[in-house]
């Protein structure tokens, strides 16, 4: 059978069918990136609007944002904030669950990216004192703008 007449899976239920399980699927691996830290890169070519990988939101913190920010072995947490240029995924909201899905199609090895929505971070000051990339903060816990 050719890709072409293969059926495309809704990308919300595979979303849905992977956070059922609590794993990530398979795809993509944590990687360190020069003057950024972890991240995550796919093993494969992905297309526009597929899922990606998700974290589960762990409560509210006491801004009332979204806190993501304990270590939980999902990859979604680890992926970095990207330009307008850059950004290949999108974070959406799906029950529970924190999901990213593609924006663009993407190669094989490359990092996922996507808009923190903010735009003041520590690691993109001028006057930037701290390491280039503290995982004290996770962005993750911005995402009260998705809510």
């Amino acid at each position: 059978m050719s890709r072409k007449d293969r059926k495309r899976v809704n990308p919300i239920e595979e979303s849905r069918k992977w956070s059922e399980k609590n794993i990530d699927p398979p795809g993509f691996n944590r990687s360190l990136f020069e003057n950024k830290g972890r991240g995550v890169r796919t093993t494969g070519r992905r297309n526009a609007g597929d899922f990606f990988v998700s974290v589960y939101r762990k409560g509210y913190n006491n801004e009332g944002s979204v806190d993501a920010s304990e270590e939980d072995g999902r990859l979604g947490r680890l992926v970095n904030h990207g330009s307008k240029k850059e950004i290949n995924c999108k974070m959406k909201l799906i029950g529970e669950v924190l999901c990213l899905f593609g924006t663009r199609d993407i190669h094989e090895g490359e990092e996922l990216l996507y808009d923190y929505g903010l735009k003041s971070y520590p690691w993109n000051s001028k006057t930037n004192h701290l390491p280039v990339r503290d995982h004290s903060v996770c962005p993750i816990s911005l995402l009260h703008l998705l809510t």
